[in-house]
Formats: C-alpha cells, structure tokens, sequence
C-alpha cells in the first residue's frame, strides 16, 4: 500500500457495522498496524508484522500501546492545535474520540477491533502485493500491463495497489468532509492554542518530519551501497516523514501536559486536568 492511511478508510464503516461495539480509533489503528514495523525500521521491511506469530506478538501489543498513548496523552493536544473558528469541530471531535480504555469490557472491545482491523489490512494486501495470497492464487494478477508512453511494465497487482491507495486517501478525505458537515455551530466548543503557538507547534513537527524523511533517505542510499534507487527512495522518505511527525507530535503533546501540571502546582492544585 502506497499510504498506510489508507487502509482506514474502512474503520468507519466497520465501527458502524457493530453499531459502536467496536470502537473506532482502535479499528483504524488495526488497520494500519502490520506496517507499524516500517516506521520503526525507516524502511518499507518487516520481519515480525506479516506473521502470524507477529500478528498477535508485535502488532497488537503494539497497537494497543499507541491506542493508550493516543487516548491518554496526544488526542486533547493534537484536538487543540485546531483553529478557533472551527471550535465547534474540535469540540465534537474530542467529545467522540474519547475512549476509556482502562476500562475492562473497553479494553477488550478494543483488542478485538484492532484485530479486525488488521483482518482487513491482510484481505487488502491478499490483492495488491506480490506475497498475497490472491495474487499467488489468481495468475491474472501477476500479469505485467505495459504503460502507454513509458517503456515499463506494471504488475496488475501494483497497479490495483496504487489504485486502492488513491481511493483511500480519496474515501478518506470524504469521510472527514462529511463528518464535518454534520457538526451543528452549537456550544461554546473547545479553547483552542493562541495561533502564534499553533503555527510554532506544527512548523515543529513539519520541519521534524522533514529532518527524518532526509536521514531516512540517506540511510537507504547507504543500504544500496550509494545509488540513489527513485523507488525506494521515496517509500524510505515518506516513512521517514510519517516517524518525524508522529514523534514530534508525541514531543509537544508530553510538553503540553507538563505545562499544564506545572500551571496546576503553581496554582496549588497538583494533577489537576486542564479541563
């Protein structure tokens, strides 16, 4: 899959197939979690991910984690970083991703979507990678389709995994617009970041992505032994931009709460929450 995210554009769907049983932020972590291991690797390889001891023995308690420190310490940051006069969405927003998870029927529920949603990850690379098993089953699918102006021939498989891609980002991109739309101008909504703090916020983690897309590069023209390889290149760099971001995120996010704890003890109310 050319975008990890992607694969969460059927989180939704699936969430409203049990009627909220399955909560929604651990489906699509499920179904992005066998390609967790890229991100730490900052490469498109993995040893543990797509086995199935690795299945239940690195990517759930891995996804397990980051559903922890999503709910517990980034969701309310991140929430925050949204502008003011879309107060009404952030509002929205955090009042339904809000998920207990140190409650036991949650955290049950909550492993068991992950699973299900990694269930939909592996159906979806049963069709669009080499390895999968429809591509080794169905021939039609290992056939290689010239592409019109340029001497290169395509796998159907990688075509139908560039394909897949864009649509998710695409059905992505549409749930959220819907979802928005759907939000009604009432409350007060959420206090949003001063704007200055914002823009400094996400220049942060746009530049640590950045940073790390290049070291992930350069760490891959040093695996090929100096060529610079276009393909690899690119998957290594994008990698390296998601890692950057998601660590700079989890930076201010842990800034964020010890500000707030410092506030609290000057105020003489230690652990006090910020709501």
């Amino acid at each position: 899959m050319p975008f990890t995210i992607s694969h969460a554009v059927l989180a939704p769907p699936m969430a409203q197939l049990t009627r909220g049983r399955l909560p929604l932020s651990a489906v699509a972590i499920g179904c992005m979690a066998p390609d967790f291991e890229f991100f730490i690797r900052l490469r498109p390889a993995a040893t543990y991910a797509d086995t199935a001891v690795g299945l239940l023995m690195f990517n759930l308690p891995l996804s397990m984690l980051i559903l922890i420190v999503w709910q517990y310490v980034m969701r309310r940051p991140m929430i925050k970083l949204i502008p003011g006069r879309w107060s009404h969405l952030a509002q929205a927003l955090d009042e339904e991703s809000m998920l207990q998870v140190h409650r036991p029927v949650t955290f049950i529920m909550s492993i068991l979507a992950i699973l299900a949603g990694m269930a939909t990850h592996f159906g979806w690379d049963a069709f669009t990678h080499s390895y999968g098993l429809m591509v080794q089953q169905l021939p039609v699918l290992q056939t290689s389709v010239p592409i019109v102006g340029v001497s290169l021939d395509v796998p159907v498989y990688m075509m139908l995994q560039a394909a897949s891609g864009l649509f998710g980002l695409a059905g992505l991109a549409w749930l959220v617009w819907a979802w928005a739309r759907r939000q009604q101008r009432t409350g007060t909504g959420t206090d949003a970041l001063p704007v200055k703090v914002s823009v400094t916020v996400i220049a942060f983690i746009v530049l640590s992505a950045c940073g790390l897309a290049l070291v992930s590069i350069l760490l891959m023209r040093v695996r090929m032994g100096g060529r610079l390889v276009p393909h690899a290149s690119v998957s290594s760099g994008v990698i390296g931009f998601c890692t950057g971001a998601a660590l700079a995120a989890l930076a201010y996010s842990m800034a964020y709460h010890l500000y707030l704890h410092r506030l609290a003890v000057e105020a003489g109310r230690p652990g006090q929450a910020d709501d």
